[in-house]
């Protein structure tokens, strides 16, 4: 996560517990807006619950991310479902 200045925690608004969880995989993918990533960065500094359950949720995270790179569909699979995103993009926008 990109660390904050002394402006950026004067500014950012305060976040609760519960918005920080439900928020913890966007942030971990770097899907939030700047103003929401520094809000629960803030909120991290001053929780320690909450940077426990970052930090679990985190390792969780990239064990998922691990085991899925692992698993690949059939080749045959992909082959259909190429097919059929072909015939649904002439079908919307014929050449």
């Amino acid at each position: 996560m990109p660390t904050l200045t002394n402006a950026a925690q004067i500014a950012a608004p305060s976040v609760t517990c519960d918005a920080v969880r439900a928020d913890v995989f966007a942030a971990i993918d770097g899907e939030l807006d700047l103003t929401t990533l520094r809000a629960i960065e803030l909120h991290l500094a001053a929780c320690p619950a909450c940077r426990r359950q970052l930090g679990a949720d985190a390792v969780f995270h990239a064990a998922v991310r691990r085991a899925l790179a692992l698993e690949s569909a059939p080749q045959s699979l992909r082959n259909r479902v190429a097919r059929l995103l072909q015939t649904r993009t002439t079908e919307i926008a014929p050449a």
